[in-house]
């Protein structure tokens, strides 16, 4: 897609680099804020907590948002006041562990839990390498996650969306992620503003 081939430079390899990224442990408090852009011009703040972490189960708060992970970072339950979604295989944000090459693929059936309405989504993730990143909570080496979604798969309103995420080992989620949907012509962008993990 021609807004992944205009993005940043895929950098080169450092010796320090890990040739695996393992899935990281995950507590209850961590916490991510994003400023977040849109290109309509509308801007907003994201807040990410973790609430519960045990073995099986992650909760993590987004402001009204419950999300509930089997481990990190493989969503199964989306939670938003009195609709539920669950996700079966579970949805994997991040595909650990990660190595710089690799290709994941996913077809994940949401289901609605008050309607039982269903919706198969297809993801292809790609680790395409190392970079060096800086955003206001500070400058990171990270490793450069592209997806390419495809959502209601075989339904009357098929959609794609394309994104790109910079994941942090030492913050064990994204410094910043980027998202286009090419339907509405809207690019967002979210950067890590600050954070706490335990």
């Amino acid at each position: 897609m021609k807004w992944l081939l205009s993005a940043l430079a895929i950098g080169t390899a450092h010796a320090a680099d890990p040739a695996s990224v393992p899935a990281p442990k995950v507590s209850a408090g961590d916490v991510w804020t994003y400023a977040g852009a849109r290109s309509d011009g509308r801007s907003a703040t994201f807040k990410y907590e973790v609430t519960r972490a045990a073995a099986g189960e992650i909760v993590m708060d987004r402001g009204g948002l419950a999300e509930t992970y089997s481990t990190p970072w493989t969503m199964v339950r989306s939670k938003s006041g009195r609709r539920s979604l669950s996700m079966s295989p579970g949805l994997v944000m991040v595909p650990f562990p990660l190595k710089v090459g690799d290709r994941h693929e996913q077809k994940v059936e949401l289901l609605d839990d008050k309607t039982g309405g269903k919706r198969v989504d297809e993801i292809v993730s790609t680790v395409k390498g190392w970079e060096d990143i800086e955003v206001p909570a500070g400058k990171f080496r990270a490793l450069r996650i592209e997806r390419e979604e495809k959502i209601g798969v075989g339904s009357h309103d098929p959609r794609k969306n394309a994104s790109i995420y910079w994941y942090v080992p030492e913050l064990r989620w994204h410094a910043q992620v980027e998202i286009f949907d090419p339907a509405k012509n809207l690019r967002v962008t979210r950067k890590l503003q600050s954070y706490k993990v335990r």
